[in-house]
């Protein structure tokens, strides 16, 4: 199963486009399920959605949903971040996001634009960007029988504006966007609204003249007292009073009709100011003025059906239209919503589920406390149509209508058919989004089944409908016949029969599979297994050494795997056993010394042909052994890192380039990196440097990351040995220092019976001398290296001017080479005065040491 991120646009509901996650994982810092404002660079995914939209676009809103799947989808590139993802207020509603779905073509600067004056309020003038029918210069009455009301309006910066009302006069000009206007720039331009059509069911014009005076007399009154009652209860349907209930406005009262025909008796109501509208069919009401409020619960409802629009108060006491809303659509309501079916021949079914839960949160433009709203989570199993054991659970409301209608689902990241049940379980609840609806599982799952063809004869093949998905186009063996290879290919339909098919290995095409391939296995289980299509045939069952590494014994076999098969070098020597192989070679006397800090263990085959291993502490030398050889760590394979505490406290972690719990070497900008046993540190180099990094959360997987140090100097170099520079400047952080490992083996002679030759007379050895320097060989010649490199950098940057990254590190070394060659000039027959070095030395000799 790979983890997948799932767009879903609220540009275009019912869409989703899929990707398969990649390091850094979104999820490892994103909320599933929360809506984003994306602001990265277009991206094209799997589309799942019925239209096949498989765009991201910059600056609109998408869902970002996270799950798992077994199928393949199409990469999100690394470079994309939770710094591409911006917060919205957490809704497709948000204004950012409807403007994002107005995709305007780019508008040249000297386009025309509207100019609204309404004539109720002129100081307050609205502007548009002109519709494909452009409104005429004159007085008109919005009437709004086709656009909306209230006709939401941005202003030059794309924020929200005074809307325009139904029924009210507007003094209607155009302008010229450019220097002096108020719109100066297409920027601007392109930040308007786009005007209602001029059809005559948007605008009824009284006048020619632009000027609101002359028109007076033919414009509805400014300021009609009016007001919409919504009932609490939905007992009655919504109606308008021009009673002056102005003092209530916002608030819910208890009204009664004057007229008793209306029915209208002690109602509670909420009061909702519509003085912009006309009050058609008004009623008179009357109300206790001492005291008129009521009490109407702040209720969840949900609305099943093909939706056209829904109007409701919410329980903050606002108004809220929602424009052909997906089913089933739930809101929090002060009073009964107002719901418009598509079709009218399908009404629609409205269902109280009871109280919202109210909750305070943290605005966060704001940054005060707020109250919010929101329906109790009823939960759903999600119950596999294929496996009934293989079950999720979720809140999320768009199953609630599956759910009462039980049927079948399709949801975004997984493959499968869910049938939606009502649960009183709720283990670990995601968010799912609904992609298909069906009324059966039969009707949901594909009919898809596959056809496998031989590859030496296309007449021979057969059928099956067991899930080959992962091996379609590509050729497969069968475990009932590994000999034959076999080409698989979809059917989207039925078959005529079906058997059941085992694939033991994959091939990209039938020249592959029929290759014969070999692999070799190392006798002692050290070296990764080698696959090969180089012509083993006389050495199969047989052990054999190669060339390029001597001393490894390769037991050889036939395969069917060709996972990064690929062609070996020259055969060395040929034997029938394993043991012939590892014990061809002297019986020699040998000892071991660990010059690390830390207890090593070390590997060491013995006389026997078998793998012995032994652990020495710091500074310890083992005994005498009789063996065939040693087995050590490469050059640079591995590290001891030395931590040192801002309290002083040190600690020891060896990293590793090639281990059992660390397979490699893994390459990252073409050099090794480093890891940890417990995978909690991490060294890889850059492109520039070697960096240490850290991670700070060992127990969340996958492993993340931070930086805590970085290597400069040797940048170059395939080894990042020495201490490493901090990547903060924060106080008190640790210390950190890589050091290889430290070993010299001596060697004795063969042994004979298995027993090592006679110690030899321990003769004093001759002062000065190559052990003897101040320090011992393994330092002396390591000393002696880096002083001859450095010379010779110096050699190249005086006679071909070409630079040294480190000076003042190669001078060191110059110093010690010039220290031990005269600590070597020492008699330590002559008496001397302690030494001065500074460095805590007992004599002089050690000072070139430390």
């Amino acid at each position: 199963m790979e983890a997948t991120v799932t767009f879903i646009p609220c540009c275009d509901p019912g869409e989703s486009i899929i990707f398969i996650d990649t390091p850094p994982l979104l999820s490892a810092s994103m909320g599933s399920g929360v809506i984003f404002r994306y602001v990265g660079a277009i991206l094209t995914g799997t589309a799942l959605g019925p239209l096949g939209i498989d765009t991201v676009h910059p600056n609109q809103c998408y869902t970002i949903v996270f799950g798992q799947s077994a199928a393949t989808y199409l990469t999100l590139p690394s470079s994309i971040t939770p710094l591409n993802f911006g917060t919205t207020g957490n809704s497709c509603l948000d204004q950012a996001c409807v403007n994002a779905c107005i995709r305007p073509p780019v508008e040249q600067v000297s386009n025309r634009y509207l100019k609204f004056v309404p004539c109720c309020d002129t100081d307050n003038p609205v502007y548009f960007r002109p519709p494909s029918i452009i409104p005429t210069n004159g007085v008109a009455i919005y009437s709004a029988s086709i656009s909306a009301n209230p006709y939401l309006t941005t202003d030059i910066s794309g924020n929200p504006d005074n809307p325009l009302l139904a029924n009210l006069c507007y003094s209607i000009t155009t302008e010229t966007v450019g220097p002096g206007m108020h719109v100066t720039n297409v920027t601007a331009y392109n930040n308007l609204q786009i005007a209602p059509n001029n059809t005559a069911s948007n605008y009824v014009y009284i006048s020619t003249n632009t000027s609101c005076v002359s028109a007076a007399t033919q414009c509805p009154d400014c300021k009609a007292l009016c007001f919409t009652l919504w009932s609490c209860d939905g007992s009655q349907p919504l109606f308008t009073t021009s009673t002056d209930l102005t003092a209530f406005i916002g608030q819910h009262i208890t009204v009664s009709s004057v007229d008793p025909h209306n029915n209208i008796e002690d109602l509670c109501v909420f009061v909702q100011d519509s003085s912009n509208d006309t009050c058609t069919n008004s009623i008179d009401v009357i109300y206790d003025a001492l005291d008129p409020t009521c009490e109407c619960d702040c209720t969840c409802y949900t609305i099943l059906g093909s939706i056209s629009r829904v109007e409701w108060i919410d329980c903050n006491g606002d108004y809220q239209l929602e424009s052909t809303p997906l089913s089933p659509f739930q809101i929090c309501a002060g009073a009964y919503p107002l719901a418009f079916p598509s079709l009218p021949t399908n009404p629609l079914q409205l269902i109280d589920n009871g109280s919202c839960i109210e909750s305070t949160i943290l605005n966060e433009i704001t940054c005060e406390e707020e109250t919010v709203y929101n329906c109790e989570a009823a939960c759903y199993k999600l119950e596999d149509c294929l496996d009934d054991t293989n079950v999720l659970y979720s809140t999320s409301p768009s199953l609630l209508g599956p759910a009462i209608l039980e049927q079948v689902v399709t949801i975004a990241g997984y493959t499968e058919c869910w049938k939606v049940l009502p649960s009183e379980i709720c283990d670990c609840p995601i968010v799912v989004s609904v992609l298909t609806v069906s009324n059966c599982c039969e009707a949901c799952l594909p009919n898809i089944n596959y056809k496998l063809t031989l590859c030496e004869n296309s007449s021979v093949y057969i059928y099956t409908s067991d899930d080959l998905s992962l091996f379609k186009d590509k050729v497969v063996r069968r475990e009932d016949c590994p000999e034959e290879c076999w080409i698989v290919s979809q059917i989207d339909g039925n078959i005529p029969s079906t058997i059941p098919i085992t694939v033991i290995e994959d091939y990209i095409d039938c020249e592959l599979c029929n290759r014969i391939y070999y692999k070799l296995e190392d006798c002692l289980n050290i070296e990764n297994d080698i696959i090969t299509y180089t012509d083993l045939s006389t050495s199969v069952g047989k052990v054999i050494t190669l060339d390029w590494c001597p001393e490894t014994c390769w037991q050889v076999s036939v395969t069917i795997e060709d996972d990064n098969a690929g062609i070996i070098s020259d055969i060395l020597n040929t034997y029938l056993l394993c043991l012939e192989c590892l014990t061809n070679a002297p019986c020699i006397c040998s000892t071991i010394k660990n010059y690390n800090l830390i207890p090593q263990t070390y590997k060491y085959l013995d006389c026997f042909g078998a793998m012995q291993t032994i652990t020495l502490d710091s500074k310890e030398q083992s005994e005498r052994l009789c063996l065939i050889r040693w087995y050590v760590p490469e050059p640079c394979d591995e590290f001891i890192i030395t931590i040192t505490s801002s309290t002083g406290v040190v600690t020891y972690t060896s990293v590793y380039q090639n281990s059992l719990n660390h397979p490699g070497p893994v390459l990252v900008n073409n050099k090794p990196t480093w890891k940890d046993a417990g995978y909690n540190l991490y060294i890889y180099y850059d492109g520039t440097k070697w960096i240490l990094s850290k991670n700070l959360a060992p127990l969340v997987f996958p492993s993340v990351y931070t930086t805590i140090g970085f290597i400069n100097c040797n940048g170059d170099s395939e080894c990042p040995i020495g201490t490493w520079e901090q990547s903060s400047s924060i106080p008190n952080q640790s210390v950190y220092k890589t050091t290889e490992l430290k070993y010299i083996i001596n060697y004795f002679g063969k042994c004979i019976n298995g027993v090592c030759p006679p110690k030899k007379n321990k003769q004093k050895s001759v002062k000065p001398g190559y052990n003897t320097p101040g320090c011992e060989a393994w330092k002396y010649e390591e000393i002696s290296c880096r002083a001859a490199d450095a010379m010779y950098k110096q050699v190249l940057e005086l006679r071909y001017g070409i630079s040294n990254c480190c000076p003042d590190e190669d001078n060191e070394y110059v110093i010690k080479k010039e220290l031990i060659d005269l600590a070597s000039l020492y008699d330590p027959d002559y008496p001397c005065a302690k030494s001065s070095c500074g460095c805590g030395c007992s004599i002089p000799t050690d000072c070139s040491c430390n």
